[in-house]
Parts: structure tokens; C-alpha cells; sequence
């Protein structure tokens, strides 16, 4: 069964028992401020939107879903993650754009079957070196972050193929960036590297990724 309450001003949900067997929920565009208890109750739940709310963190409700494949929580005020926060193993899209997280948590490295990560428009600074334990990482996107450095253990990605790093504080690419095999879509542009020609020669001269793929022409 798919919902959609989308724009309807809700603050929260109130559960019914046709909840119980929805799938696809869409709570969009509303004035939710937290992820209660409620959530934790729609066990089968696959498809989780509740963009453009007013959630501000991020609590240990979702480690109950265990079908959740896709949950978007872009644009909202999130800032921080709880301690004991835990998601469902088969979560395969997150997306957490446009929020305050000044971190990306460790917990979500413990995601293995995660393709696609959105954390784009916020305020990390650092990625967590165990960022290589997402093995089934083919999209991350990383731009308009406070980005300065990467960990060389981003370079063991298998299945990345596209990597969006546009508009951060980053000086340099780690030279491990070379063994991204899978990468077809790079974006550095809006970034002042301090090692230009060097960065230009690890992915260029990389049979993997044409040059025409990487988006260069607005490096400051």
C-alpha cells in the first residue's frame, strides 16, 4: 500500500492499523519535527520521504525497519545523530541533503548494502576513514560541504562511479582516488587544489575515467 500526505501541515503521525502494511510513505513538505516511536511500528515499510520538514535529529527508531530500502530526510535541521541511532542492513538509498550535520556518523558505514548516499549542502568537514566499509557504494555525493581532506581509504571503493566533491574546502585528492575503477563521474569544480597538475594526472591517466567526465572548468 503507497501514502502520500504531502503539504498537510502535519507535526506528527498518529498510528492506525492500516499503517501496518503500508510500503511507500511520503510525508513531505510538512511541520514533523521528530521521528517518534510511530515509525518504528510500520514494519513493512520499503520507501521512507519525509524531506522538507522540521526534524532536527536523528533517533534509534529507524533500526526497526527492517525492509526500509530508501529513506529521504533532505532538507531539514538535522544536526546530530543519537548515539544508539541503528538502521535497517537493508537501507539502499539514504539521502540527508541540506541539513546541519557537521559530521558523517560512523553508524552509517556499518550500511553494507547502501548504493546511494546524498549528503550534499551541509557542514562535514570529515569523512570517517571506515567510509570503505560501504562496499556496495556506487553514488556519494559530497558537495557544498566544509570538506578540507579525504581519507585515502575512499580510494577503495569498488563500486563507486560517481563522485561529487564540488564546492568544499578541499587542497588536495588523495593519491588512492587512482583506484576507483569503477568511476565514471567526478566533479571538482568550485575548489581551490593546491596540487593541481598532480590531482589532473591521477584520474586522467586512469584508463578507467575519461577526462571528459570530470567537470574541471570552474576550479578557482
Amino acid at each position: 500500500m503507497d501514502i502520500v500526505l504531502t503539504g498537510r501541515q502535519l507535526v506528527h503521525l498518529t498510528f492506525t492499523d492500516i499503517l501496518t502494511s503500508v510500503r511507500y510513505l511520503d510525508l513531505s513538505k510538512n511541520e514533523i519535527t521528530e521521528l517518534s516511536s510511530v515509525f518504528s511500528r510500520l514494519k513493512r515499510l520499503e520507501h521512507l520521504d519525509v524531506s522538507d520538514n522540521q526534524i532536527t535529529f536523528l533517533s534509534s527508531e529507524m533500526k526497526c525497519l527492517k525492509f526500509l530500502k530508501t529513506l529521504i530526510i533532505k532538507k531539514n535541521l538535522i544536526k546530530s545523530v543519537a548515539l544508539d541511532f541503528g538502521m535497517s542492513q537493508s537501507i539502499e538509498k539514504l539521502n540527508l541533503a541540506g541539513n546541519q550535520l557537521l559530521e558523517l556518523p560512523i553508524q552509517f558505514t556499518m550500511l553494507t548494502r547502501l548504493v546511494h548516499l546524498n549528503l550534499g549542502s551541509n557542514y562535514i568537514t570529515s569523512i570517517p576513514k571506515y567510509i570503505s566499509h560501504l562496499m556496495s557504494l556506487e553514488y556519494l555525493y559530497l558537495g557544498g560541504n566544509k570538506l578540507v581532506c579525504l581519507p585515502e581509504e575512499m580510494g577503495f571503493l569498488p563500486r563507486l562511479s560517481a563522485l561529487y566533491l564540488h564546492n568544499n574546502g578541499l587542497v588536495n585528492i588523495p593519491t588512492n582516488f587512482r583506484h576507483l575503477r569503477s568511476l565514471r563521474t567526478l566533479t571538482l569544480h568550485k575548489i581551490t587544489l593546491s596540487h593541481f597538475h598532480e590531482t589532473y594526472l591521477i584520474f586522467t591517466t586512469s584508463n578507467h575515467l575519461r577526462s571528459d567526465k570530470i567537470r574541471w572548468s570552474e576550479i578557482l
